[in-house]
């Protein structure tokens, strides 16, 4: 005896398990990207960070002369190299109390230098204004001994746009992925859905009308 599907019923299973599909595998997807992108910011930060490290320790290496033959003009044409580095918005040389020797800023119109305030047994020291700016300040040390601090400001527009543009690329793929999935949750989730809507059939007609000669086709172990 053949027991003909309730169309409603076999409908509801198969959106629901579409759904779940989906759910289960957007979310997944998700999850991979974002680990992704945590983890290439944390990185690219890193990189951006080790880089102003090696130009400061290039600048504190020849300003030393300056600096201990009181030579502020030399200091300054050292400084003015970095205008050849992307993302500096500027750089100062400082005496060790702190008193300014020699300045650079990329943009004479942007806001002034400032050395900010960092602990005195530190070498090197830097802080992230979030995703706007990275102070970095490196100690000139001639003999043992502290003869100056070096201090460069740079902008972080590089981080936000590799966000942005890593964000895009998600996207479009994350939706690509999306859609295939669906596609295929679709054509799985019949394979399903259809003995378990021939079973309710079938359990609906042992209830309701009490025919116990009804039986449900096997199509999978």
């Amino acid at each position: 005896m053949t027991n003909r599907m309730d169309p409603k019923v076999e409908t509801s299973i198969a959106r629901r398990l579409a759904r779940s599909n989906m759910a289960g595998s957007g979310t997944a997807l998700v999850l991979a990207c974002l680990t992704l992108m945590v983890y290439d910011f944390a990185t690219f930060r890193q990189r951006i960070l080790r880089n102003r490290s090696v130009q400061a320790q290039i600048v504190g290496s020849n300003t030393v002369t300056a600096l201990t033959f009181d030579d502020p003009e030399t200091a300054e044409r050292t400084l003015a190299a970095l205008e050849a580095v992307p993302r500096i918005e500027g750089a100062a040389l400082y005496r060790p109390d702190g008193e300014l020797f020699a300045s650079f800023l990329a943009n004479p119109a942007s806001e002034p230098l400032s050395l900010p305030d960092i602990p005195a047994d530190v070498n090197e020291w830097h802080s992230f204004e979030g995703l706007q700016r990275l102070h970095l300040v490196r100690r000139v040390v001639l003999d043992g001994t502290s003869v100056g601090l070096v201090y460069i400001r740079s902008d972080l527009q590089e981080v936000t746009s590799r966000l942005t543009g890593y964000a895009m690329i998600v996207a479009v793929v994350l939706l690509i992925a999306l859609i295939a999935a669906q596609l295929v949750s679709r054509a799985a989730s019949r394979a399903i859905s259809d003995p378990i809507a021939r079973l309710a059939t079938v359990a609906t007609k042992l209830s309701a009308d009490r025919d116990y000669s009804v039986r449900a086709r096997i199509t999978a172990h």
